[in-house]
């Protein structure tokens, strides 16, 4: 009997362990968890009968791997979508539509919906057109998607759109992050033809929509429903690994009451956790090291229905780094989600957290949640205070895929000894479908490891 443990109990470590069972039969499973609760950032709350999520509100249907485990869960009865794919930019001190065709990075279907909307002004549209006639961008084997931006359509274009909507997936300036790894097809348009705007005339939209969902009781019955359906895996909750070591050809795991002893591991820790977890294996954790991460938080708001009501139909705005707010963002809960509905509250959710943004981590709940209250206010109207609000705060949450992420995750990749192998959000995207597949592509890895020796 194959002996595997699987370190780290959020989505992507459960979902390791369901695959696991399902491709290695009759292996003895283990999962550790440094918490005492199973499911990582996907969190959901209540403020009164309505779901208030801690952490993702939605799970993009990205690969077949999320929609097959969905189903195979059981949970495609209680998938629901938005009410609204409609959203904003505050800019130029108003509420602007998000042009069409704009979520790839690059104005996809041309000029006329940013005259439409009107989020750039003449000087930023005329310079976006410029892409039409200027040189071609030189972007070697990677760019970062800020550089690619301003240097096609001009810094208007990469402030006002780029940034908080490429940028915001990730909490960060789109100039850290990587053009080749978080939109492949608007590198590849650049690296093969001089304007962008002219070759995407010849081929589809390179970004193309993919469908949003989430469940009636909110994102974490995915993970409930992992928890429940691997109920032969032998889970320890509370306890922290202090080391991972390979010794005589098998894995060795020991933390403070813990030590297992393992064929595999899957490790489905942040790079940083797995880091000092790895000493042994100094080039692996000098690897893991290096992906910097950004600490980010979120107040949900509860307000009397009388006391707030969006000023436009949609499922709320994005706030570009240049406006100078502490918001980055906010989601009008009740309006975007009808597991979010309440005859008495109605719910908005307000974002905070870039690398370049840390202020509010020196305030303390009441504080920041004083503070966006504030902040909303000035951009919609509001005639009373909160009734209830949740503050979540999650530090070093989200990995940043700078330039050259791509060559530092296939070297961590490498540098994993035999029948060790790494999953999760720092490595092939932050999304939870991309997190499950990732799940499921180390778990694969791992069972071919286990029949070959065995």
């Amino acid at each position: 009997m194959k002996a595997i443990t699987v370190i780290g109990g959020g989505v992507t470590g459960l979902a390791a362990a369901y695959f696991i069972q399902q491709s290695v039969p009759g292996a003895s499973i283990s999962l550790v968890e440094s918490s005492e609760r199973l499911g990582g950032k996907l969190l959901t709350n209540r403020i009164g009968n309505a779901v208030a999520e801690a952490g993702p509100d939605s799970i993009v249907a990205r690969n077949s791997v999320i929609t097959g485990l969905c189903s195979d869960l059981g949970l495609e009865q209680n998938i629901i979508r938005p009410k609204t794919s409609k959203s904003y930019l505050w800019t130029r001190n108003r509420l602007r539509p998000i042009p069409e065709g704009v979520f790839g990075g690059y104005p996809s279907h041309g000029l006329l919906p940013l005259w439409r909307t009107h989020v750039l002004s003449f000087q930023g549209i005329a310079r976006t057109a410029m892409d039409l006639v200027l040189p071609r961008t030189e972007v070697a084997e990677d760019i970062s998607i800020g550089k690619l931006a301003e240097s096609r359509f001009g810094r208007e274009f990469k402030t006002t759109l780029v940034d908080p909507l490429i940028g915001g997936l990730m909490s960060c300036n789109s100039s850290y992050l990587s053009a080749r790894e978080l939109m492949p097809g608007v590198f590849s348009l650049a690296k093969n033809s001089r304007s962008i705007l002219r070759a995407s005339r010849a081929r589809a939209s390179v970004a193309q929509s993919m469908p949003f969902f989430s469940f009636k009781g909110g994102v974490a019955e995915l993970t409930d429903k992992l928890n429940a359906a691997t109920g032969n895996v032998q889970k320890k909750t509370g306890v922290e690994v202090r080391e991972l070591s390979r010794r005589e050809g098998r894995w060795h795991i020991t933390g403070e009451g813990l030590e297992i002893e393992s064929d595999a591991v899957i490790a489905c820790l942040p790079a940083h956790s797995a880091a000092p977890v790895l000493k042994s294996e100094a080039a692996l954790s000098s690897a893991l090291a290096e992906i910097p991460y950004t600490s980010v938080a979120n107040v949900v708001f509860g307000y009397g229905p009388a006391d707030f009501k969006p000023p436009v139909e949609g499922s709320g705005f994005l706030v570009p780094e240049k406006e100078g707010l502490l918001m980055t963002g906010c989601t009008w809960l009740s309006s975007k989600w009808s597991s979010a509905e309440s005859e008495d509250l109605y719910l908005v959710r307000c974002f905070v957290g870039t690398p370049d943004s840390v202020s509010w981590m020196d305030l303390g709940d009441e504080e920041l949640a004083a503070e966006l209250h504030r902040e909303l206010g000035a951009i919609v109207k509001i005639n009373g205070k909160p009734l209830q609000f949740i503050v979540t705060r999650w530090q070093n949450a989200l990995p940043r895929y700078g330039v050259g992420h791509m060559e530092l995750v296939a070297k961590i990749h490498s540098l994993c000894p035999p029948g060790l192998f790494m999953a999760g959000a720092a490595f092939s995207g932050v999304g939870i479908s991309s997190c499950v597949a990732d799940a499921k592509r180390a778990v694969d890895s791992a069972a071919a490891y286990c029949s070959a020796g065995s």
